[in-house]
């Protein structure tokens, strides 16, 4: 069993792990972009529970994921990974973390996602784009044909 503090740090280099992953899937030619977050859960949830090491999680959801080589930021990043975990003994213990958190791990990813990218509008003085949250109620006439040929005139 692994403290509160090591179970963060698993949880912290877990997230780096998956942002590099992220980031190599979204250079990748012919993706969705759109379904990115989905397509990675689901990735990352199949190869927790296939895989018996963090090395295999990795190597699986890169293979799953059809990514090239690892750049430098996301090799790093996994090989801390793993060295955290042997240092812990702890294989099982972080499989089980993975597999039971993987929703929170996205969210956090997702956060941090959003963290960085503002952080790079800001060092650009450029303004971060925002999801839409929020969509402009329709008129009654502009969802309908009669409407859509009223608004060309």
């Amino acid at each position: 069993m692994i403290d509160e503090q090591a179970k963060e740090r698993l949880r912290t280099l877990t997230v780096e792990t998956l942002l590099g992953l992220r980031a190599a899937y979204l250079a990748t030619p012919g993706i969705n972009a759109l379904k990115h977050w989905d397509q990675m859960q689901d990735r990352a949830r199949a190869a927790a529970r296939t895989c018996g090491s963090p090395e295999e999680w990795v190597t699986k959801v890169a293979r799953d994921l059809q990514l090239p080589a690892f750049n430098v930021g996301t090799a790093e990043s996994a090989v801390a990974l793993v060295h955290e975990v042997t240092e812990q003994s702890a294989r099982n213990a972080w499989l089980d973390l993975v597999e039971d958190e993987l929703g929170y791990l996205f969210a956090l990813c997702r956060l941090e996602s959003e963290r960085r990218k503002e952080q790079r509008a800001e060092a650009y003085g450029t303004e971060p784009t925002k999801p839409k949250t929020e969509r402009k109620p329709r008129s009654k006439k502009q969802g309908t044909l009669k409407g859509l040929l009223d608004h060309g005139n």
